[in-house]
């Protein structure tokens, strides 16, 4: 442990001083060091700020209508109708769904951007993958994750 003594100079000193931080504690003064470690972020934080940052801009463009049909669903949590909107939202957003703006759009069922046609060519593909004819598909095939078109 360092031994220091006061003098008028270092009584007077408040915030840093390169990498030193002068604070009081309990009426102590107290000198740490700044942390030289950076907070480093993965992917999935960056993409969960994005659409933080996306929801803010979403709520900041809402009519008054639109945030007043957040205060029930606040009310109802016990915050207020922003950190419901943003809660929500975000969430929303991290399952990969698509951000609201009126909470009775919440319950509704989210329209699906694919049609029959790329669906008939996904299953089309996973069929060639694992090379799968009209004459296998009746065939059950053993294991922990038994693929049947008959139930068992």
């Amino acid at each position: 442990m360092a031994l220091y003594i006061l003098t008028p100079i270092f009584v007077s000193v408040r915030e840093s001083i390169d990498n030193l931080i002068f604070t009081s504690y309990r009426g102590k003064p107290v000198i740490s060091r700044k942390s030289t470690k950076k907070r480093q972020f993965n992917d999935a934080q960056r993409v969960s700020q994005g659409h933080f940052a996306r929801a803010v801009a979403l709520w900041k463009s809402l009519t008054k209508a639109e945030k007043l049909s957040w205060q029930d669903v606040a009310l109802s949590r016990n915050i207020f109708a922003y950190n419901a909107f943003i809660s929500i939202n975000v969430r929303r957003a991290n399952n990969g769904l698509p951000m609201i703006r009126d909470y009775s759009e919440a319950n509704k069922p989210v329209k699906s951007k694919l049609d029959s046609q790329s669906l008939n060519n996904f299953i089309s593909a996973i069929s060639n993958i694992f090379d799968i004819s009209q004459n296998e598909s009746s065939r059950c095939f053993p294991g922990r994750y038994a693929l049947c078109n008959s139930p068992l």
